[in-house]
Order: structure tokens, then C-alpha cells, then sequence
């Protein structure tokens, strides 16, 4: 058996101090992209599902029937006495804990005196009730979604630029909205 030199015996120690180095940051790096991936997924547990394909918003001025919740409260049938804000990415949410998470009534953690609330202090409620980026349209924004009236009400972590949240009172509803391209209007400003 050969015996090893000293500088034979340091270079294999350099070695192995190098490899449990590397280990040591391979397994901080496995660490960081599991937080990652659990703080993506808690951020994005409010939002509903996509479907598989974008549905396309009819128009303000389409005369097609619509839902109660579609349903103007005031005419603005026509886009004649409103602004166009700009066309808008819209999603829809519900009081479930799939869509607001620990802030719904539902949560567990929350007990039969809680009233949910939005992120300006109101009930929400469905036919009035949108989420948006309060830089793009501040919170209280009277808004003209297919001539139907909301106010700017919540706010959210992924609402943010041209994208909205719409609020329906059940699950079902809101995944049936999916996710569609809507243009909003104002009404002018003199």
C-alpha cells in the first residue's frame, strides 16, 4: 500500500470540502424553489381556474338577453354618453375558500360572526362588486362592463394592470365566466 504525500492528503481534502460545498448550495437552492413554488401557489389559490379557451365579451351595445347579474341597473346601452377605459383581461370570483382563501367566511379559521368584506370595507355583492389594480382604476371607480354598471370595490395580489375580477355569489357561476377580453367604459367627464 502506497503512502500518501502531504500535499496528495491536502488536495483530496480541498476535494471533498469542495463537493460538501456544492451539496450545501444544491440543497439551498432546492429549498428556495420549494418556497417559491408554495408562495406561487398560495398567491395564485384566489384566482379560479382558466378555462381552455378565452371567450370573447360582446360589445356594450350587443342587445343579446342577459343574466340578472348582467342585467343594467341604468341604461348604457349606448357607448355615446361613456369613455372607453380600455380593454381589460376579466376573471371572476366567489366568497369561496378556493377563490379568497383565508380571507372567506368559509375558511376555517374563521368563525360564524365573520363577515367577509372587501379590500375598500363593503360586502361584496354580485352585480356590483369588481376587483381591480387601484393604479389602474382607483378604488370607488364607476365603471360600464356590457352595459352593466360596477364599482371598483376589492383589490388583489394578482390583479394587477388592464385585468379585473368580477364577483359572483357561487363557485359554479364564476368558473363559468372563465376568463374573457371585456372593454370598459366610463361615463365622460365634462
Amino acid at each position: 500500500m502506497k503512502r500518501l504525500t502531504r500535499e496528495e492528503r491536502r488536495r483530496i481534502q480541498r476535494r471533498a470540502a469542495n463537493i460538501r460545498f456544492l451539496a450545501f448550495v444544491l440543497i439551498l437552492l432546492a429549498l428556495g424553489v420549494c418556497i417559491g413554488y408554495t408562495a406561487a401557489r398560495a398567491q395564485n389559490a384566489c384566482e379560479p381556474p382558466e378555462p381552455r379557451e378565452a371567450v370573447l365579451q360582446p360589445s356594450p351595445v350587443d342587445d343579446t338577453p342577459q343574466d340578472a347579474a348582467e342585467r343594467p341597473a341604468e341604461d348604457h346601452s349606448s357607448v355615446a354618453d361613456l369613455e372607453l377605459v380600455g380593454t381589460f383581461t376579466a376573471t371572476a370570483y366567489c366568497p369561496c375558500v378556493k377563490c379568497c382563501g383565508i380571507w372567506s367566511a368559509e375558511h376555517p379559521s374563521r368563525d360564524a360572526d365573520y363577515v367577509q368584506r372587501t379590500s375598500s370595507g363593503t360586502i361584496p355583492e354580485e352585480g356590483r362588486t369588481i376587483s381591480a389594480d387601484w393604479d389602474v382604476l382607483p378604488k370607488g371607480s364607476e365603471v360600464v362592463i356590457n352595459g352593466h354598471p360596477y364599482i371598483v370595490e376589492d383589490t388583489g395580489g394578482a390583479i394587477k394592470g388592464h385585468r379585473i375580477d368580477i364577483y359572483f355569489e357561487s363557485h359554479e357561476a364564476a368558473v363559468e365566466f372563465g376568463v374573457q377580453e371585456v372593454e370598459l367604459y366610463r361615463e365622460k367627464t365634462a
